[in-house]
C-alpha cells in the first residue's frame, strides 16, 4: 500500500506495498480498505430483480462479443473490453452507474476468506447486472495448507457456489500475492503452486470459473528483482496483473504510461487473455489533462490488446494526498469510455 512520503525509484515507489517479496502488509492496504468498507458482501437479490433497468442508465451493450474465435468463453471478442471500476466503499455500484449513466461491464469485488457465502453472493449479483465478475479472496491458512489440499471444504464449497451460477468469471487467491509473503507457507513457489492446485480442482468443479493470479506490475519491472517465473502459473487460461502508474507530485517515481506495464509482462503471458484486476493514475497539477491523456492512452492500447477486462482503481480511502480516486479529468475520461461502442457488457451464453 503506497503511503504519501515520496519514495525513491525509477518506476515504482519502494514502499512497503513493493519494495520486496518479503515486505509485511500495511495497516491500511487497497484491499484491506475494500474489505472493511463492503468486502462482507450484500444481501442476495434475486436475478429478476437485479436485471431490472435503473432509470437513467443506458443498458445496451454496444457492439456485441462474437462467439466464434474467442481465447476463453467469457472473452468479449477482438476489440472488445469489459471495462470497469473497483467502486469506492463510501457510494454503492448502482448509485456509480447512475453517475456515470452507464452500466459497468466488470467490477472487481474482495472478499475476506471467513466470508466464502458473501463472495458467491455477490458473483449471482454481477451476473444479473450483467457485469463480467472479477472475484477474489484471501486465503484461509497460507498458501501451502491449501496448496496441500487443507482447505478442500473451504475451497469446493466457493467452488461449488460459483458453478451453479453457471456464468464465465475469474476467481483469484489472494490479489497481489507480493504483499503476503510471509514465513514458509506464503512463499512464490507455495503461490504458483497453490494456484495450479485451485486451477486443477476448478477444471473440474467449475469449468466457466477461470482460476488466475493477479499479480503486481512492479514485479515484472527489473528494477524489483524478483523473478517473475517464481511466481507466474502457467496453467491458468487468464493471466492477471495490476497496473499502476506511482508517479506522485514532488515525489521521485518516474511517470509511466499503462501499456509499457503491462508490456513488460508479455514473456510471461504467452498469449493468454489479460485482465487487470485494477490500474491507476494521479493528478499532475502542474500539467492539467496529463492524467486524462493517460487514461485515454490506456484505453486505446486496451482495446487494441489481449485485455479483456480492466477496472479502475476508484476508491477515496487510498493514496494519500494524492488518491486514485475518479475525479475531475480522470472521471470526465472514464465516463466517456464506458460509453464507447468498443466498452460492452456480459452477454452469458455459452
Amino acid at each position: 500500500m503506497p503511503t504519501s512520503s515520496p519514495q525513491p525509484s525509477s518506476s515504482q515507489p519502494s514502499t512497503s506495498r513493493a519494495l520486496s517479496a518479503s515486505a509485511s502488509t500495511p495497516t491500511l492496504t487497497r484491499r484491506n480498505a475494500l474489505v472493511l468498507a463492503g468486502g462482507m458482501g450484500s444481501l442476495f437479490v434475486t436475478p429478476r430483480a437485479l436485471a431490472a433497468p435503473t432509470p437513467g442508465l443506458v443498458t445496451g451493450v454496444g457492439a456485441l462479443p462474437r462467439l466464434a474465435g474467442r481465447a476463453f468463453d467469457g472473452d468479449p471478442g477482438a476489440g472488445l473490453v469489459y471495462y470497469g471500476a473497483v467502486i469506492d466503499p463510501k457510494t454503492s455500484v448502482r448509485a456509480f452507474e447512475r453517475q456515470m449513466g452507464h452500466r459497468l461491464g466488470c467490477r472487481r469485488n474482495f472478499h475476506s476468506a471467513g466470508a466464502p457465502h458473501a463472495l458467491i453472493k455477490r458473483a449471482a449479483e454481477e451476473v444479473a447486472a450483467r457485469r463480467f465478475p472479477i472475484l477474489s479472496i484471501s486465503e484461509p491458512g497460507d498458501w501451502r495448507s491449501v496448496a496441500r489440499g487443507e482447505h478442500n471444504g473451504w475451497l469446493d464449497r466457493i467452488l461449488d457456489g460459483l458453478a451453479a451460477i453457471d456464468a464465465p468469471m475469474t476467481f483469484t487467491i489472494t490479489h497481489e500475492p507480493e504483499n503476503n509473503v510471509n514465513g514458509a507457507g506464503n512463499t512464490p513457489k507455495w503461490h504458483r503452486e497453490m494456484t495450479e492446485y485451485v486451477f486443477d480442482r476448478a477444471a473440474r468443479r467449475a469449468p466457466r470459473v477461470y482460476v488466475n493470479q493477479i499479480l503486481m506490475a512492479y514485479t515484472f519491472d527489473p528494477i524489483s528483482r524478483r523473478n517473475p517465473d517464481d511466481w507466474v502459473a502457467p496453467s491458468p487460461k487468464v493471466f492477471g496483473m495490476d497496473a499502476y502508474n506511482w508517479w506522485e507530485p514532488h515525489g521521485h517515481v518516474e511517470w509511466i504510461s499503462f501499456k509499457r506495464l503491462v508490456r513488460r509482462a508479455y514473456p510471461w503471458v504467452d498469449g493468454r487473455p489479460i485482465v487487470i484486476g485494477e490500474y491507476g493514475v494521479r493528478e499532475d497539477p502542474a500539467h492539467p489533462g496529463r492524467s486524462a491523456r493517460w487514461m485515454r492512452r490506456a484505453y486505446k492500447f486496451g482495446v487494441n490488446s489481449p485485455i479483456f477486462a480492466m477496472n479502475y482503481f476508484n476508491s477515496s480511502l487510498t493514496g494519500g494526498a494524492y488518491p486514485w480516486k475518479l475525479d475531475g479529468e480522470r472521471l470526465r475520461v472514464f465516463r466517456r469510455k464506458l460509453h464507447n461502442p468498443r466498452s460492452v457488457r456480459m452477454r452469458y451464453a455459452r
